[in-house]
């Protein structure tokens, strides 16, 4: 009611205001008619004809042979009128209440939009997702090299995360992204020391491992595993399809909307709340909305199908999978509510809050942090992306507060340049890793489990 009382006053004081306007306008148009009048009438005086024949000079000018031209035109007196300063003056009032008209359409249209819930919501979700498709390169090279770096910081009760906190990772790499190829040297170190090195390949239908530490040729892995090289431009589809879709579901469904304050701390913004309800009369009409928005988008299903290696049939097969666990989700946790908070200055949200039953999340977009909990469990950290040119920066904070107790802080830093060739990799010797003998099984098993510090984190994962 609070919503539809604001509305319905500054929707009122916008007529009112326009409707002064109209009368002052009037008024101007009302002085300004008596103001021809008058004038009509002194020119008219002024231009008329005498009796004394005192005309004559000029109607003999007008009719001597030897003139320039000749101009049988007639003068009137309303021409001159028209051109007089006065009557040019005259026109102002016009364009003064013309454009005052425009100005007030402007300022009603804006405040319709900026005070309208479904507009404020779809506004604030497309910046969001534009935002973080802009940390995504538009380059698309035929050919790309590049650096992979990775650090961890891990305390944990559970070992095997402590121990994999102290890996860091080095890497080489180069992709052919028209032929779906890629290659990497990657090294390993454990506190400073060398852990592992190996070469790593991959076709579109399979991976190849290589390490002279552990056997002398590549051994293919089996055909259900597949690394695909994800680019940036898939991302951004996928990025833009669910923001469509999100959209609209927005502008489909009904969104509440109130203006608020919100505290930063060091000082309170205005801000306005607008919030989607997802409950037992409407969640299967949302989640039928959202998934076959997004099926289709062919951008979208072609996209995912390149970033997941799936054909788009098994892409359209696996949405039709997640709708039925969509449904299932939105009805186990009963009423879900999904609240933005916007800045009314920018339009920017600043703040995401979906609370369910069972469950709530929360994410501020200022410093990226994000608090997950479900009664059980509780996740809290930031998660960072920034690009600087060829150069993209990944950092996270993260704590567990659940069964694993844990702590971890990541950094990852990838380069992405153009390159002018792949290069070629041998597989003459190429050894399928299900063709291995016992023989061969146990030699590689040895050099990666006996006494080694890999071994010592491989048996913690079994």
């Amino acid at each position: 009611m609070y919503i539809i009382w604001c509305d319905c006053l500054i929707y009122f004081d916008c007529v009112v205001y326009t409707y002064q306007l109209m009368e002052l306008l009037n008024i101007f148009l009302l002085f300004d008619i008596v103001n021809v009048r008058c004038d009509y009438q002194m020119s008219k005086k002024t231009f008329e004809k005498k009796d004394d024949n005192s005309n004559n000079i000029i109607e003999d000018s007008l009719l001597d042979e030897d003139a320039p031209f000749e101009d049988t035109r007639a003068i009137k007196y309303e021409d001159i009128v028209k051109n007089t300063p006065k009557e040019k003056m005259s026109k102002l009032p016009w364009l003064t209440g013309i454009i005052l008209i425009f100005l007030v359409s402007i300022i009603c249209g804006y405040m319709f939009l900026n005070g309208n819930p479904q507009t404020m919501f779809t506004v604030a979700v497309d910046r969001f997702f534009s935002s973080v498709s802009s940390n995504f390169s538009e380059d698309t090279y035929e050919i790309s090299k590049g650096k992979i770096s990775a650090s961890f910081d891990i305390v944990s009760s559970n070992k095997l995360l402590s121990e994999l906190g102290k890996i860091k990772i080095d890497s080489d790499y180069s992709s052919d992204n028209v032929n779906g190829l890629f290659k990497a040297k990657i090294k390993t170190k454990y506190e400073n020391n060398k852990l592992l090195d190996f070469d790593l390949y991959s076709d579109k239908k399979n991976v190849y491992l290589y390490s002279k530490d552990v056997y002398s040729s590549y051994i293919k892995l089996d055909n259900n595993i597949n690394l695909n090289i994800i680019k940036f431009s898939n991302l951004r589809n996928v990025l833009s399809g669910i923001n469509q879709a999100i959209d609209k579901i927005a502008t489909s469904e009904k969104i509440n909307g109130k203006r608020s304050s919100y505290d930063l701390g060091e000082k309170s913004i205005n801000i306005y709340e607008v919030s989607l309800e997802v409950n037992s009369k409407n969640y299967k009409r949302i989640s039928n909305t959202f998934i076959n928005t997004l099926k289709s988008n062919d951008e979208f299903t072609s996209s995912l199908s390149n970033i997941l290696n799936k054909s788009e049939d098994e892409v359209t097969n696996y949405l039709e999978v997640y709708l039925t666990n969509l449904k299932r989700f939105f009805k186990e946790n009963g009423t879900t509510t999904f609240k933005l908070y916007i800045d009314r200055k920018t339009n920017d949200f600043i703040r995401c809050d979906i609370v369910g039953k069972a469950f709530s999340f929360t994410y501020i977009t200022d410093t990226s942090e994000f608090m997950y909990e479900n009664g059980k469990d509780k996740v809290s950290g930031s998660i960072k992306l920034d690009r600087k040119k060829d150069k993209y920066y990944l950092n996270f904070d993260i704590y567990d507060s659940g069964a694993l107790e844990s702590k971890i802080k990541g950094n990852i830093i990838i380069t992405n340049k153009k390159a002018s060739s792949f290069g070629i990799v041998n597989l003459d010797k190429v050894k399928n890793v299900n063709d291995l003998d016992d023989a061969e099984k146990f030699v590689i098993y040895t050099k990666l489990f006996t006494g080694t510090k890999l071994g010592d984190i491989l048996n913690l994962l079994k």
